[in-house]
């Protein structure tokens, strides 16, 4: 696409992106919520890609619901929020971190089949603001499927 696809494909494009995450109603847990977002990407930002707006407490993030996918399907072990997303996220294993650094000392006593919710505090610690349980994983990876393309 990019710098040299017609303004008419991008608005086609994004349309389709639109349809696509319309498939998909807002969740919302006692923990976190959830809603599909048509995220960009590439220099002039005008390529949709598929991603969700995550809400917890009084952070909202946006990720990638292609490499959310990846994280729930066990393909990769660390998910950080998209680039311009409006707070920055990191979604983890435990024992994707040592038990020496930031990340592992915020997930400390996380049980180990839990994923947890990371966003640096003011003072640039990491701190843990929620988990996603098995149950609230295969929630997100069935909502998910509704629109994502994994």
């Amino acid at each position: 696409m990019g710098i040299f696809a017609s303004r008419k494909s991008i608005e086609q494009d994004f349309a389709r992106m639109e349809q696509r995450l319309a498939r998909a109603k807002p969740m919302a847990t006692d923990k976190f919520n959830v809603k599909a977002q048509i995220l960009t990407k590439g220099m002039r930002k005008n390529t949709p890609e598929a991603g969700l707006e995550l809400g917890i407490g009084t952070v909202t993030a946006w990720l990638s619901a292609h490499e959310t996918l990846r994280l729930l399907e066990g393909t990769i072990s660390i998910l950080e929020g998209w680039p311009d997303s409006p707070a920055e996220i990191f979604i983890s294993a435990p024992a994707s971190a040592s038990a020496d650094s930031d990340a592992g000392a915020a997930m400390a006593h996380l049980p180990a089949d839990h994923l947890g919710i990371l966003h640096p505090s003011s003072d640039g610690e990491l701190q843990l603001l929620g988990s996603l349980d098995p149950l609230e994983q295969k929630q997100l990876h069935s909502w998910l499927r509704q629109f994502a393309q994994g």
